[in-house]
């Protein structure tokens, strides 16, 4: 097991990533799930999950916690670095230590290419993709017959880029754990059936956890903000649910209300009851981890319509893609107000945006107008305007 203090790997230069570089600029697409307007803020966040990754590797706890400002527990970090362990020791593929870390700091940088213009003039046949995690994906299946087109997968053996390709197909993990859709979410993975498949899923997995614990390098780049103990519980109750899936056979409905119950449990609510299954939804949009917070949630939304409530009931399937960036509203109204009016003002607006839009949905432009104008949604007109840019 790798040592849990030892003195640290150091930084690794992103110049070693030219793709990485291509994330600096005005140009560059920002998601608006959080206040800050720094500078260059996506290449901070993916710099920073490169970082943590690092950290991970080189078991330097005091570092990946900001010398203790985030209060993550060390049985925690501990779990992430058995996590890494594992998929150095099981690796199916033909890879050295030194490839397959290569490969995770590629799937780092790589998943974000979407979001630069540079990276987007490299596909021009994906141009019509506005998401980014979906835009990775069909970029890896060209490079997978391309591999020139980006230099970072170009570098890699071609087992690592086998593995990078096949990962890039199982799922969105931040919808799942966000709720942001409903059984359609499961369906990759209630399709795993060889181990090699399960290797695959786990690694994905992994790198799900230092993305994510780099969410708000844009904010503070010097350790992680975001992966607390709650992010890390709702991380593991992620892997839990994907492994009865592959190992019990749990279809991807089953799936779903497994970790519905596990979040309701922590939030005071039945997953078993619609009102309270979709409140629980709303819940894991706005981050909320807690009995306090789940009692508030039910309070703040005592006064809201039932049928209303009720278009959130997570085991509803939605044709097409998963709606993007719905949190990224709730939680840009619950900071700038507080969870009463991000209730009050946000689930109505998503709810009849869902209703009037059956297709492909992102509401990123929404959260970031919200961060203009705070109180934009107090207009009839924002989402009045909001359903005909999504209706053309």
């Amino acid at each position: 097991m790798i040592t849990v203090f030892s003195a640290g790997i150091g930084e690794y230069p992103s110049t070693n990533y030219p793709e990485l570089e291509w994330l600096k600029g005005n140009d560059v697409v920002t998601t608006a799930d959080y206040a800050s307007k720094a500078s260059d803020s996506e290449y901070k966040r993916t710099n920073l999950t490169l970082k943590c990754l690092n950290w991970i590797l080189d078991g330097n706890y005091v570092q990946f916690t900001g010398q203790g400002k985030n209060p993550l527990r060390l049985e925690a970090f501990k779990e992430l670095q058995q996590a890494v362990q594992e998929l150095f020791t099981e690796c199916p593929y033909q890879l050295t230590p030194d490839q397959l870390t290569a490969t995770m700091r590629a799937a780092l940088v790589l998943g974000d290419i979407g979001l630069s213009p540079k990276g987007k003039a490299l596909f021009p046949e994906l141009g019509h993709i506005s998401d980014h995690d979906e835009f990775y994906k069909e970029a890896l299946c060209i490079l997978g017959q391309e591999p020139s087109r980006c230099p970072t997968f170009k570098a890699l053996p071609l087992e690592a880029q086998n593995l990078l390709i096949k990962t890039s197909h199982f799922a969105h993990y931040g919808h799942i754990c966000h709720v942001e859709g409903g059984p359609s979410m499961f369906s990759k993975i209630a399709a795993v059936h060889t181990p090699n498949d399960a290797y695959c899923l786990k690694f994905d997995l992994f790198i799900h956890c230092c993305d994510v614990a780099g969410a708000a390098g844009h904010v503070d780049d010097s350790y992680s903000i975001v992966y607390s103990n709650q992010v890390h519980e709702a991380m593991q109750a992620i892997v839990r649910t994907c492994q009865s899936i592959i190992q019990n056979g749990l279809s991807k409905e089953e799936g779903l209300m497994e970790y519905l119950r596990y979040r309701g449990a922590k939030l005071g609510l039945s997953a078993d009851d619609l009102t309270e299954r979709a409140l629980i939804r709303v819940g894991c949009m706005l981050r909320l981890y807690t009995l306090e917070e789940g009692q508030a949630l039910k309070a703040a939304a005592d006064n809201l319509e039932q049928d209303l409530l009720e278009a959130f009931d997570p085991m509803i399937s939605r044709e097409g893609p998963t709606p993007t960036y719905m949190p990224a509203v709730l939680c840009n109204l619950k900071r700038h107000h507080n969870l009463d009016y991000a209730v009050q003002k946000g689930l109505p607006a998503i709810a009849n945006t869902l209703k009037a839009c059956p297709g492909e949905l992102n509401f990123n432009p929404l959260a970031a107008q919200i961060n203009e104008y705070p109180r934009c949604l107090e207009s009839s007109e924002t989402i009045e305007a909001f359903i005909r840019s999504n209706s053309r």
